[in-house]
């Protein structure tokens, strides 16, 4: 079985790599550790342009249609840049709306990931670190305008920068998966201090009391 890469998935990783030597140099990584946002806005619209944003998702939200492999190859070459942004939680957010979230859900967010205009992350870990789903605090209500969220969040990536958290949660009927976004349903989004042994910027305590989900169960 021949696992070598096709030369359409090797035009991407040469192209890629050519793109982040020039665009994401050591000096410029260095730069946005320091910056309160942690990120390149420019960066993150040129990433767009160049289709990395949409690479898995279905052509009729403006995405590529390719599969993970060509996303791997490209977090092999981000990873080898140091890149300093949201692109993995916002690719697993985006493939997690294609899988579970409804036709309103895919519209509104699927297409503005693609194109750059949104940002996305999943809120996976509660306040106790427990990944077994089994332990999972965080309660979601359902009402006539979406979901109403409690409880903490802890760890969760770019939150600061995302237009858009999946907030695993535990409804009455279960573990269920709403979608709000940051402005609405998050009251306190807190940076982890120096302390902290990742870049501040990067990762987020999230409190939810009793905060209205704007989008429809």
């Amino acid at each position: 079985m021949d696992f070598s890469f096709s030369s359409d998935q090797q035009l991407l990783k040469n192209s890629a790599r050519a793109f982040l030597d020039e665009h994401c140099k050591p000096a410029t990584v260095r730069l946005l550790w320091d910056d309160p946002r942690g990120e390149s806005e420019s960066m993150w619209k040129e990433m767009a342009q160049l289709g990395w944003l949409g690479l898995s998702l279905p052509e009729i939200y403006g995405g590529s249609g390719l599969g993970m492999v060509e996303t791997a190859i490209l977090l092999e070459e981000l990873g080898r840049a140091a890149y300093p942004g949201p692109y993995w939680p916002t690719v697993l957010a985006a493939a997690t709306v294609e899988a579970a979230g409804n036709d309103t859900q895919k519209k509104r967010w699927l297409s503005a990931i693609a194109t750059g205009e949104a940002r996305a992350t999943l809120a996976l870990l509660d306040n106790d670190l427990d990944w077994e789903p089994g332990s999972i605090a965080t309660r979601a209500e359902k009402s006539s305008k979406g979901w109403t969220l409690s409880g903490t969040k802890r760890f969760v990536p770019w939150a600061h920068v995302a237009n858009v958290l999946l907030i695993p949660a535990r409804a009455p009927e279960g573990v269920s998966l709403p979608a709000a976004s940051t402005v609405a349903a998050a009251r306190t989004v807190g940076q982890y201090g120096p302390g902290y042994a990742a870049r501040p910027s990067s990762s987020s305590r999230i409190e939810l009391s009793t905060m209205p989900s704007p989008l429809p169960p």
